[in-house]
């Protein structure tokens, strides 16, 4: 961690991705551009060797993911009370997974399907991840 400001510290990749690995409740917001205008959507989430992966039904979320656009993740936890809190945020490309081996693998990493019965596999690859805690 690397101070910045009396109490924001600003979080190192390591430490981004054992968050994102440890969040307690596995939800996370997809960011994405949908007819000209930016959206963000809660997606329940895992990370797999390094990477965040979700699922979704067919619509817009999947529709940004297979044109390969960027996007970007975000997940935090924020304690009110204490005004303290963490967040991270992943920039990248997402695509949907097809492969049926990978598709196995990532079966076994908890992630539950809480779209519809059609929904796809989508992994972020991320080029950018930055955090910051708040104390």
């Amino acid at each position: 961690m690397t101070r910045t400001k009396d109490h924001l510290h600003r979080l190192d990749v390591d430490e981004c991705l054992r968050r994102l690995e440890s969040h307690p409740t596995h939800v996370g917001r997809i960011v994405f551009v949908d007819q000209g205008y930016p959206i963000a959507l809660p997606v329940n989430y895992r990370v797999h060797r390094g990477t965040v992966v979700f699922r979704t039904d067919p619509g817009s979320k999947l529709m940004a993911c297979a044109m390969g656009e960027k996007v970007a993740f975000e997940v935090d936890d924020v304690d009110e009370r204490w005004r303290e809190g963490w967040s991270v945020l992943l920039q990248g490309v997402a695509r949907e997974v097809t492969d049926p081996g990978q598709l196995l693998a990532l079966a076994q990493t908890g992630l539950e399907a809480w779209a519809g019965a059609e929904s796809h596999t989508i992994e972020l690859e991320w080029h950018r991840i930055t955090g910051r805690e708040l104390i």
